[in-house]
């Protein structure tokens, strides 16, 4: 999408990805074997009320939607943290999910190069409703 990095203060959307009921499933089966994620009888009994898919599992498609948009330009979103995540509401299968990148702040490195500060906030596209928060350090060279 992006061949030119953000400047501070400015943000990207990104496309689409839908958490269908059966990748939500499998992605559960996988790495977060829970019943509010992987069995829908024993969901209905959950805290949520019914399936909903993994925190993990969001925070990884919205990593890919992220990658995908390019914030930093031709730069690789190398990670050195990720901070201050906060889960909005709960999301259920069959959502259409988009992310938005906002570059925050550059802080200079020690050792040279910068740091990109990057909020990362994930949306039901279809709603407009806000489902996850989280601050990303980057570096870049």
């Amino acid at each position: 999408m992006s061949e030119t990095m953000l400047s501070v203060g400015q943000s990207v959307d990104t496309a689409t990805a839908l958490l269908s009921e059966a990748d939500c499933v499998a992605f559960a089966e996988a790495y977060d074997p829970q019943p509010m994620h992987v069995d829908p009888d024993q969901a209905k009994h959950s805290f949520f009320g019914g399936l909903v898919a993994s925190g993990w599992q969001v925070l990884s498609v919205t990593m890919r939607l992220i990658v995908e948009a390019r914030p930093l330009g031709d730069a690789p979103l190398i990670g050195a943290e990720i901070s201050a995540i906060r889960f909005a509401r709960p999301v259920r299968p069959e959502i259409l999910i988009r992310a938005r990148a906002t570059l925050d702040e550059l802080r200079p490195r020690k050792s040279g190069g910068q740091f990109a500060i990057v909020t990362v906030e994930t949306f039901d596209d279809r709603t407009g409703d806000l489902l996850v928060t989280q601050t990303w350090r980057m570096f870049l060279p």
